[in-house]
């Protein structure tokens, strides 16, 4: 590890000095520091503490129903092209059981979209497909590969983020509802899956843009025929009586149209892994964990090079520099704001991300690019207690893997301004 002298803390500690003293005198038994003594005989030793190893690593997280989803294709000038497919399964259970699907039913993918990554201003086309083999909601991972068929059922344009409304084949949506009022159960359910393994939302060739959709902002509806509309707008006119979500803002009638939610939905990246060496100096984290850092830290008293601090914290830096050159005029590129940690041993590293498990610390980006996390009570704990070593990794993960894609750079241990530091705080006698 290497060790430099900070002067700009060491003058800003200084500066306070009252504050460490009126934690010293507090302590009227032997404390971190060894016990009561003098003000005067108070030094502060404020010193970083370079992280001499990092290391890129990958561990392919799970996809499938979290909180977005994401489909499209986008050449990155800094991380290269990202070409994503969203699986979706639209459930059979109507959202209002006095709900009717006509039988020659209109269906309308009605979503929300948001978290546009890519030239925002620039029309891109999309079409929906069917998935010609059933997938596994829990078990699918961003690298899996979708069986898609040829069978376009439906087309669209996304060049802002706003609602779409997406008419798709009729034969498809007669089948659909078949299924729905099919008599419920294993049979039905087990058909449904084989028979109708879902849709996918693919980008027409390399259409320049990713979207993201919450997984709430997505329905299937089933548009009633205009006259069946009004007979239905007039028989609760004439019943006087009017729930809340039938009544519009100015006091008329609205007919709600018959929809169903999606039950399984997940992505698949289709495009490979930039490789680390090109960002020389920095590593490519992503939060659907496709790139990860692991940091060469053991907390020990030795590490430290001292047994009395006050605070110890973990400083890693973004690359914010490479990532704005790499920046066309109107390109948009959602990125994360957060840092978490995590402690594995190897084994565990591919699947224990995802396991639901807690960070060990977790800090947000502040305005100098800096992402700066408190670990004194980690350090006192890895140091004071003997019977509890810690020999896991360490691991950097950026963001949350919630569905969108949203890439960082972070300095490295090549990196003389950016790389990864321990910011060492020590009260010491004279």
């Amino acid at each position: 590890m290497q060790r430099t002298g900070n002067l700009f803390c060491r003058l800003l500690l200084l500066s306070v000095l009252t504050l460490p003293m009126v934690w010293l005198t507090a302590c009227n038994d032997d404390a971190i520091v060894g016990g009561p003594f003098a003000p005067d005989e108070v030094r502060v030793n404020a010193d970083t503490i370079n992280i001499d190893q990092t290391f890129y690593r990958t561990s392919p997280s799970f996809s499938g129903n979290l909180a977005y989803f994401t489909a499209g294709y986008v050449n990155d000038p800094l991380f290269g092209p990202i070409d994503a497919v969203a699986l979706l399964r639209p459930s059979l259970q109507l959202l209002q059981a006095t709900d009717t699907i006509v039988e020659d039913p209109r269906a309308i993918l009605s979503m929300a979209v948001q978290d546009i990554y890519g030239m925002p201003e620039q029309p891109a086309e999309f079409e929906i497909v069917t998935i010609d083999r059933r997938w596994r909601m829990n078990s699918w991972r961003y690298d899996s590969i979708p069986d898609l068929s040829n069978n376009v059922i439906g087309r669209f344009s996304v060049t802002q983020a706003d609602t779409f409304d997406v008419e798709l084949d009729r034969n498809w949506a007669m089948k659909f509802r078949d299924f729905v009022y099919m008599e419920a159960g294993d049979t039905r359910d087990e058909r449904y899956r084989s028979e109708m393994p879902g849709i996918a939302i693919v980008p027409a060739d390399q259409n320049g843009k990713l979207f993201s959709v919450h997984f709430e902002n997505i329905f299937l509806e089933f548009p009633l025929p205009p006259e069946l509309e009004e007979e239905i707008r007039q028989d609760i006119e004439d019943s006087q009586v009017v729930d809340e979500d039938e009544e519009g803002e100015n006091g008329e009638i609205v007919v709600p149209t018959p929809a169903v939610a999606m039950q399984s939905w997940a992505i698949s990246i289709r495009s490979e892994r930039p490789s680390p060496e090109q960002f020389n100096g920095s590593i490519p984290l992503w939060n659907h964990q496709r790139g990860i850092m692991e940091l060469d830290l053991k907390i020990t008293r030795d590490f430290l090079d001292t047994g009395s601090f006050s605070r110890v914290e973990l400083v890693a830096y973004e690359d914010k520099e490479t990532m704005k050159d790499a920046y066309p005029t109107g390109f948009e590129r959602p990125w994360p704001e957060t840092i978490r940690y995590f402690l594995f041993d190897d084994d565990e590293l591919e699947y224990a991300i995802d396991s639901g498990k807690s960070p060990i610390l977790q800090t947000n980006k502040r305005d100098d690019a800096s992402y700066r996390v408190n670990m004194t009570t980690f350090s006192y704990d890895q140091i004071y207690d003997a019977s509890n070593p810690e020999t896991r990794n360490f691991y950097m993960i950026s963001g949350f893997n919630d569905g969108r894609i949203m890439p960082v750079l972070i300095g490295d241990h090549t990196n003389p301004r950016l790389r990864p530091a321990i910011l060492l705080t020590g009260v010491t006698r004279e």
